[in-house]
C-alpha cells in the first residue's frame, strides 16, 4: 500500500480546489505552488508526529505532534476513518520547521529514521514471535543490507526535511498557510 504524505504552501484556495478535485498534474505549475515537501516513503502519520517531536527534542522545545497541529480541515474528512484528508497546519509546526538550520538536517534524518525503524522492529511478527535475542540474531545476517538501506532511507529523508524546511520559510516570508494532504 502507498501512502501519500505532501505540504504545499501557494495559492490556498487553488491548491484546495486542485487536490477537491482530483486534478493532481497542476500542483506542479509554480504559479499554484511557491514550494512542496513530499514524505511518501514508508512511513505513517505517526512517523511525522515523531519527526515533529524529533525536531522539538533538537531546537530545545517542548514536544508536540504533527496530528496536534493539523487545524482546518478542508476536506471534512476524519484521520483514522477516511483514506484521504486535507488540512491547514498550526503556525506553531510551520516555525518549528522553519527555525531549523540545515546543517541540522542529516542528524534530524538519522535520529528521526533510526528511531522510525526500532519502533517498527519491536511491533515486527519476528520480534513477537521469537522474541528479542533470536530476531536479532536473524538480523545480524542482513545488517550490512539494512545499513545500505537505513543511508539510503536517511538521504530520502534529509531531502524531504530540507525541501520542508524551504516551504515553512516560504509560508512565512509570503504570509500563507502550510497545507497537508494525506492519501492512504
Amino acid at each position: 500500500m502507498s501512502m501519500i504524505f505532501k505540504f504545499y504552501t501557494g495559492d490556498p484556495k487553488k491548491i484546495i480546489e486542485v487536490i477537491l478535485s482530483n486534478d493532481f498534474s497542476k500542483l506542479g505549475d509554480p504559479a499554484l505552488v511557491f514550494a512542496s515537501a513530499d514524505f511518501s516513503f514508508r512511513i505513517y502519520i505517526q512517523g511525522l508526529d515523531l519527526l515533529t517531536e524529533k525536531t522539538c527534542e533538537l531546537q530545545n522545545l517542548a514536544p508536540f505532534r504533527l496530528v496536534e497541529s493539523l487545524k482546518e480541515n478542508l476536506s471534512k474528512t476524519h484521520i483514522g476513518n477516511d483514506d484521504w484528508g486535507l488540512f491547514s497546519v498550526s503556525q506553531e509546526w510551520i516555525s518549528l520547521f522553519a527555525s531549523l538550520k540545515e546543517d541540522k538536517i542529516s542528524d534530524l534524518a538519522r535520529n528521526w529514521m533510526t528511531e522510525l525503524i526500532e519502533q517498527v522492529e519491536k511491533e515486527s511478527p519476528l520480534q513477537r514471535l521469537f522474541g528479542k535475542r533470536i530476531y536479532n540474531t536473524l538480523l545480524r545476517r542482513k545488517k550490512t543490507q539494512k545499513d545500505e538501506e537505513l543511508d539510503q532511507t536517511i538521504s530520502v529523508a534529509s531531502k524531504a526535511i530540507k525541501d520542508l524546511i524551504i516551504l515553512c520559510k516560504t509560508s512565512i516570508a509570503k504570509n500563507l498557510p502550510v497545507l497537508f494532504y494525506f492519501s492512504l
